[in-house]
């Protein structure tokens, strides 16, 4: 068997690399695309919410997701089922 680990935003990170950069379209959540404010927005209320981290892709796909600085656990695949 082979551990996958999905790849993880750090929220603080996000805004310091995009600081004085536009976010427009970086992010889409519940099938919105957002803009630049609601983008803003949207990462400062998870880090409100104490979260340091949130999953690259669509968090329904990451069940045991650790928002709070583990990131993905990984999960375990066949070796059939794994392709680079």
């Amino acid at each position: 068997m082979k551990l996958i680990k999905h790849m993880s935003w750090d929220l603080k990170g996000v805004l310091k690399v995009y600081e004085g950069k536009s976010m427009d379209g970086l992010l889409t959540v519940e099938g919105k695309e957002l803009n630049d404010a609601e983008a803003r927005q949207f990462i400062n209320d998870c880090i409100e919410k104490g979260y340091k981290c949130m999953p690259l892709g669509d968090s329904d796909d990451f069940p045991d997701f650790d928002y709070y600085g583990g990131g993905c656990p990984g999960h375990k695949i066949e070796e059939e089922n794994y392709h680079e």
